[in-house]
């Protein structure tokens, strides 16, 4: 039979990859109702009045290792967390509760890049139609959870 330029497969070994993964959690960090009065808002007197405000911090991490030990470097630490809502919320003015809770997140992902971060943003504006309690803002960032 003639060749017609045919090859018979070969198979090529690959080398295994090991790849480590922190295994899937669903280990939270919440911080819920951090308060600070804030000069946010899209109207003038919103800026230069403050108002009240309310963050929640929610981290999905894996608590084994701080669970096990006991120790403060093998967790996130609230304080700090606490302190740079603080610092964002009453330090810098913002139009929009989406940007004032952006900024908060890529504040924590910055120190803590391997986050995955919910915070949401509230505030109590006085006369909006409906008298609802709040309006808030949600946001998650951060890398995803590895894939089983």
């Amino acid at each position: 039979m003639p060749d017609h330029g045919e090859r018979p497969a070969v198979e090529v070994a690959r080398p295994q990859q090991t790849v480590h993964r922190e295994p899937r959690t669903s280990d939270r960090i919440l911080l819920q109702g951090i308060g600070f009065v804030g000069r946010h808002g899209v109207y003038p007197q919103e800026q230069l009045e403050g108002q009240p405000f309310e963050v929640d911090l929610e981290v999905a991490r894996c608590c084994a290792r701080a669970a096990a030990t006991d120790r403060l470097e093998d967790t996130v630490d609230y304080a700090q967390l606490a302190g740079l809502v603080l610092e964002i919320g009453t330090g810098q003015s913002f139009q929009l509760l989406e940007r004032l809770a952006g900024a908060i997140s890529e504040a924590v992902l910055q120190r803590h890049p391997d986050l995955r971060l919910t915070v949401t943003v509230r505030k109590f504006p006085p006369g909006l139609p409906g008298s609802p309690r709040c309006a808030s803002v949600t946001l998650t960032r951060g890398p995803l959870p590895p894939a089983p």
